[in-house]
């Protein structure tokens, strides 16, 4: 019997609490993400118990045939005092699976008349933050946050791991092998892993009690190093603030009338000695009314004061100054320095340094990112030499060291691996092979492993009309249109790499010595050229107008009909499939004829002179 999988809907409302008047229509949107074990359903119980009397809906999504997770959610709202409705559904993992279910639970529950402050969807352990937003909108419903929490505790090691996610059912539950994750089964840990890193917003790196120092400040290295913009915070048993998770309800979209601009302050702050001094301006700042992100240095950081506060947010910087007054409260501790001066400033006690400072960008871990770029194809055989010769790191990330105290230290190369690569700590992105024209490369590193296959098709294979229906929105279409040079198109070599020590010319050269030479790009384009014929004849012009008369080859009789569109495509349709006609049958069906020629379709026969209709023989 097919297990039953359940997406299920808590509503959590504390009693007697009241939804102010100037509450948005829509609630803001947040995505909860992680493995299984890194304390998603713990983080959700610290705040429904202290959501400070907002009304939360929460969305949780888990795959096994008991749905533990709501079932001891359920448990805390009810101990909380809170109202709970729950609503099931089956099919699972709302990433691929049941991903048609998810956008009708959530329109229902916004169109409540007792509309909510915010909606929490839990998600899988392996679902992909990305798919589920874009499911979401296509369906009209914007998310405004994207939190994944991390276990600071195994991410080193599970970094390192080379196993895929079907072989850990610690980490993707026990039916991994099922429909309910048939999109992950094969793909690696440490992939996973990254792509909800690499798409949050917020990341919570949890368990910091169990991390050790070098894996705690490993996680965090490694979490700034793979997402510069995001916001990081050290938690342990989940105790995230709300303003971490839940983003403020003036970010929701559809009902806030004038969305205001955001801009972003810099303030030279006095009074951040440590990594709680930073916590606790951070928190104060996030309380106002507009401000979506704060990131503040500290002594630890730059080794005086004052240190750079930034601030990004919608309202007035008269609001930022009075947040930090507020929490200075008279005593001159947490002061802003006029620009310019170097004031003289006497330190407050403080507590005792943190364990582990959150880095604030990628400067100052020493981390870089290189863009190599190129506009001729790989030759398939070089490319796959120089990747068998790329130096595997070893089974355990270790970042610990990076920024200005680390030591300058290189890992060593295995003789027979290249060096140009040996700082990489992940690379993604497009890459062009001779092997084959019409399909785009992708190429992804993530710790011990390597992936380079084929994805999409390139946009220069379609007929305009074909990009055009794809790309519905101007904006995007000229955006991958920009990218289309001469003859080949988009076609491109298109790859970021991200690591310590990360040497651009070094990496460019060992790229550039597997393109194509001039003679194998000459080879390349006369053994491709047959099939750019024939794509440029099936691309049209087609030899039927719209509304000409047609007949349709059905198999065993041919139907009459009139040709209504050209470059037709159904819903789901990869962009590479398309058909020249779509025509509407003389009985009222809708079809659409596969190729343009004659045994699939053709001109409807002229009626002959000496044919009499069936209204003749009642003449």
């Amino acid at each position: 019997m097919r297990r039953l999988r359940h997406l299920s809907l808590l509503l959590g409302a504390a009693r007697g609490s009241a939804i102010s008047l100037d509450a948005p229509a829509r609630p803001p949107m947040t995505l909860l993400g992680g493995f299984l074990g890194t304390g998603k359903t713990t983080t959700l119980t610290h705040l429904l118990t202290n959501r400070d009397g907002l009304r939360i809906a929460v969305l949780v999504n888990d795959v096994a045939a008991v749905n533990v997770d709501a079932m001891s959610l359920r448990r805390t709202a009810v101990q909380g005092g809170g109202d709970i409705e729950m609503v099931q559904l089956e099919n699972g993992c709302v990433c691929c699976s049941a991903a048609g279910d998810l956008v009708p639970a959530v329109a229902a529950l916004l169109e409540r008349n007792d509309p909510f402050d915010h909606v929490v969807i839990e998600l899988s352990g392996v679902a992909d933050p990305m798919n589920v937003q874009k499911s979401l909108g296509l369906g009209g419903i914007e998310v405004n946050r994207k939190v994944a929490l991390v276990d600071a505790n195994a991410f080193p090691v599970l970094y390192g791991s080379v196993q895929k996610a079907g072989e850990r059912e610690d980490l993707t539950g026990p039916h991994a092998h099922e429909d309910a994750h048939a999109c992950v089964v094969e793909r690696p840990v440490a992939e996973l892993l990254l792509q909800q890193i690499e798409a949050a917003d917020v990341i919570l790196a949890n368990k910091c009690d169990l991390a050790t120092d070098e894996e705690l400040q490993t996680t965090l290295n490694a979490c700034r190093a793979l997402n510069a913009k995001a916001a990081i915070v050290m938690t342990t048993f989940g105790n995230a603030q709300l303003s971490d998770v839940l983003p403020r309800r003036s970010a929701a979209s559809a009902a806030v009338p004038e969305r205001g601009v955001t801009k972003e302050y810099a303030l030279m702050l006095n009074g951040i000695n440590c990594g709680g001094c930073g916590k606790a301006v951070r928190e104060a700042l996030m309380a106002v009314d507009g401000v979506t992100e704060v990131l503040a240095q500290s002594k630890a950081d730059s080794g005086g004061h004052p240190n750079k506060v930034r601030v990004r947010c919608s309202c007035s910087e008269a609001a930022v100054v009075q947040a930090i007054a507020n929490l200075d409260a008279g005593r001159g501790k947490f002061t802003i320095a006029q620009p310019g001066t170097a004031e003289e400033y006497e330190e407050f006690a403080c507590s005792p340094p943190p364990r582990a400072t959150v880095p604030n960008s990628l400067g100052e871990l020493g981390v870089a990112t290189y863009v190599y770029r190129a506009r001729r194809p790989f030759n398939h055989q070089r490319l796959v030499e120089l990747l068998e010769r790329w130096p595997l790191p070893s089974k355990v990330l270790r970042l610990e060291r990076l920024g200005k105290q680390a030591a300058v230290e290189a890992e060593p190369v295995t003789p027979g691996r290249i060096s140009a690569f040996s700082g990489v700590l992940r690379s993604k992105g497009t890459a062009w092979l001779d092997q084959e024209p019409r399909f785009a490369a992708t190429w992804s590193h993530a710790g011990r492993h390597f992936r380079l296959n084929y994805g999409g098709v390139w946009w220069a294979m379609l007929p305009e009309p074909v990009m055009m229906q794809c790309l519905p929105k101007p904006e995007e279409f000229a955006a991958e249109r920009a990218l289309f040079h001469r003859e080949d198109g988009d076609r491109r070599q298109e790859i970021v790499f991200i690591g310590t020590q990360v040497n651009d010319e070094n990496i460019a050269a060992a790229l550039d010595a597997c393109l194509c030479t001039d003679e194998e790009l000459r080879a390349y384009r006369a053994r491709w050229a047959p099939e750019e014929r024939r794509l440029a004849l099936e691309a049209g012009p087609f030899r039927f107008d719209v509304g000409a008369r047609v007949e349709c080859n059905q198999g065993p009789r041919w139907s009459s009909g009139a040709v209504v569109a050209h470059y037709y495509r159904e819903p789901g349709w990869a962009p590479e499939e398309w058909t020249p006609y779509q025509v509407k049958l003389d009985d009222g069906d809708l079809i659409y004829a596969p190729a343009d020629v004659d045994e699939c379709i053709r001109a409807e026969p002229a009626p002959h002179p000496g044919d009499r209709s069936e209204c003749d023989h009642f003449a």
